[in-house]
């Protein structure tokens, strides 16, 4: 007597794929939220904290104002300690004499895209007398407890500056305010 015809095997449809792995993360988050039997549970995780940097973005001539010269910084604080810090500037005409004072305004600083921050509180005054002798000056600082996580400003260089004068500029960052 002959052996009855076995039967093709058939590839499951994706919607009976779809029904198993639905029904196999339900049944996970049934046996996931079972109660525990412990007493307590400790998680321990570390934190590393990360630099202090200022980047400088390129610098450029105020559409508006042909005697302003516009800076935008980024300065991020992953540091977590909230100790504040100074950024300072640098400026200097690339050619002919470094002479000239350049009056900085008032910056506007916010947090940068994709960033949680809290702004820097500056104690410095503005506006501010910037020489244009290659001499350092402090900028802008954070109080300690402001300028965490990463926030973006433009300094804005009024004066001192002539349409189609280039201008070297160097930003540095300090670790205390």
């Amino acid at each position: 007597m002959p052996s009855p015809p076995v039967p093709a095997l058939r590839r499951a449809t994706p919607a009976a794929s779809s029904f198993v792995a639905c029904l196999a993360a339900a049944l996970a988050c049934l046996l996931a939220s079972a109660p525990a039997k412990a007493d307590t549970l400790i998680a321990r995780v570390d934190i590393e904290p990360g630099a202090l940097t200022v980047a400088a973005g390129s610098a450029s001539i105020d559409p508006v104002d042909q005697q302003r010269l516009l800076l935008p910084l980024e300065v991020i604080d992953a540091r977590g300690n909230g100790a504040g810090w100074s950024v300072f500037l640098s400026a200097r005409p690339a050619t002919g004499p470094a002479v000239g004072i350049a009056s900085l305004l008032t910056p506007f600083v916010s947090c940068a895209s994709d960033s949680t921050c809290t702004t820097s509180v500056s104690t410095i005054a503005y506006p501010l007398s910037v020489p244009l002798t290659g001499v350092a000056v402090k900028v802008l600082n954070a109080a300690p407890g402001t300028g965490m996580g990463a926030e973006m400003t433009t300094l804005a260089l009024d004066g001192g500056v002539s349409a189609g004068q280039t201008v070297n500029t160097t930003v540095t960052i300090a670790s205390s305010p």
